[in-house]
């Protein structure tokens, strides 16, 4: 008991206060994480990042079949859009292509191009469209 008294009052104070702190973190950790993904349909596939990374994978198919017509078809490009399911659109030409798929909000689209574009539309790709609305 004596070691106790040696210990001043203030050090228990302050260790609840860190305890306090850190559950207070992990609150707000685990809230950004869930409005972080309230956009999606499943939780544990973000369509936005998906969509994105498609861009990545159609440029070097690009440089490696000097364009992009069939880059819809490519075993890649059909992996990275297998976790968001059929609602896929894909489509291609020699000189562009352009990606959607919905968000969990009706009405509401993501669109990836190979002109830069990664926006949120109110609409998805029409038929053979390229560019993205």
């Amino acid at each position: 008991m004596r070691f106790f008294n040696r210990v001043p009052k203030w050090s228990w104070r302050l260790a609840i206060l860190i305890i306090i702190i850190v559950l207070i973190l992990k609150f707000v950790d685990l809230t950004s994480w869930n409005i972080f993904n309230a956009g999606n349909k499943n939780p544990k596939v973000d369509v936005k990042a998906s969509l994105s990374s498609t861009r990545s994978t159609a440029e070097v198919y690009f440089t490696t079949k000097n364009g992009y017509a069939n880059v819809c078809a490519n075993a890649k490009m059909v992996e990275t859009t297998k976790p968001i399911g059929s609602s896929v659109i894909c489509n291609d030409s020699k000189e562009a292509f352009a990606i959607s798929a919905p968000l969990a909000t009706d009405g509401e689209y993501f669109c990836a191009d190979s002109h830069g574009s990664a926006k949120q539309t109110t609409r998805p790709l029409n038929k053979g469209e390229t560019i993205c609305p």
